[in-house]
C-alpha cells in the first residue's frame, strides 16, 4: 500500500486555532475551531489565511536566495509581503489551495521555488518543465500589463519590460495542476473583460495610501508636471 505524507500548517492566534492539511495527492483540507465557538472559517476569512500562509514560505524562501546586488525587499521584507499580497490577491480560493501544496512539497523536498525561479531568469538552469498553460497565462497577463500602462502612463513607466521573463520563470515553479487553474482563473477573467493587473495594482494603491489606482495616476501626473520646470 502507498504511504502518504501529509503537510500540516497550524496558525495559533489569541482567540483561534487554524489547521490546514494538505496530502501528496493534492487533497485539501481545512479545519478551523474558535475556542468560544466551534465555527467554520469565513471564506474571507480563509482566503487571508491562504494568502499569509503562502507570503510567510515564500518569504522563508526568498530570504534564503543568494543575489550579486542588495535586495530592497530583503531589507524591507515588509516591502514583499505587500507585493506578493498583490500578486495572489486576484487568484481564485482553488489555485491559493494549489499552490500552497506546491510551497509545502518543496519544503519538504528542501527545494526552494525562489532560488529556482531567479537561476531561470538568469538562464542558469534548463527549464523546469514544458506545460502549454505556461506561454498562455504569460501572454494574456503581458497584455494586462501593456495596457495598464497605456491606460496610467505616469504610474507604469515603459511597458511591461521584463515582466514576461520574469512571470514565465516564476510559472515554471508551478505544479501542472496549479497552472491549469491559474490559467482557469485568466480565462474566466478575460471573458468578463476583467483587467486582474489592473486589479492588483488598484489594491496596491489603496495599501500605499491612495483611494484608488486613478487617483495614484492623476497625483504623480501632477508631481512630473511641476517637476518638469523645476
Amino acid at each position: 500500500m502507498e504511504n502518504k505524507q501529509y503537510f500540516i500548517g497550524v496558525d495559533i492566534g489569541g482567540t483561534n486555532i487554524k489547521i490546514a492539511v494538505i496530502d501528496n495527492e493534492g487533497n485539501h483540507f481545512c479545519l478551523i475551531r474558535f475556542f468560544n465557538r466551534g465555527i467554520e472559517l469565513t471564506k474571507e476569512k480563509y482566503f487571508n489565511f491562504l494568502l499569509n500562509k503562502i507570503i510567510e514560505i515564500e518569504l522563508c524562501m526568498f530570504e534564503q536566495v543568494r543575489t550579486a546586488e542588495p535586495s530592497l525587499c530583503k531589507d524591507r521584507p515588509e516591502t514583499f509581503r505587500v507585493m506578493r499580497r498583490m500578486t495572489h490577491s486576484v487568484l481564485s480560493t482553488e489555485t491559493l489551495e494549489s499552490y500552497l501544496g506546491d510551497l509545502q512539497k518543496a519544503k519538504a523536498e528542501g527545494r526552494n521555488l525562489l532560488t529556482e525561479k531567479y537561476a531561470r531568469m538568469d538562464n542558469r538552469i534548463p527549464p523546469l518543465k514544458a506545460n502549454r498553460f505556461i506561454d498562455d497565462i504569460v501572454k494574456l497577463e503581458t497584455r494586462w500589463m501593456r495596457e495598464l500602462s497605456q491606460k496610467y502612463p505616469h504610474s507604469f513607466r515603459g511597458g511591461p519590460g521584463s515582466f514576461e521573463l520574469y512571470f514565465s520563470s516564476e510559472l515554471e515553479t508551478y505544479s501542472d495542476e496549479t497552472l491549469k487553474l491559474y490559467f482557469g482563473d485568466v480565462s474566466r477573467a478575460e471573458k468578463e473583460g476583467r483587467n486582474l493587473a489592473e486589479e492588483r495594482y488598484n489594491r496596491l494603491s489603496q495599501q500605499i495610501g491612495y483611494g484608488s489606482i486613478d487617483e495614484m495616476e492623476r497625483k504623480r501626473g501632477e508631481g512630473n508636471y511641476v517637476n518638469r520646470f523645476k
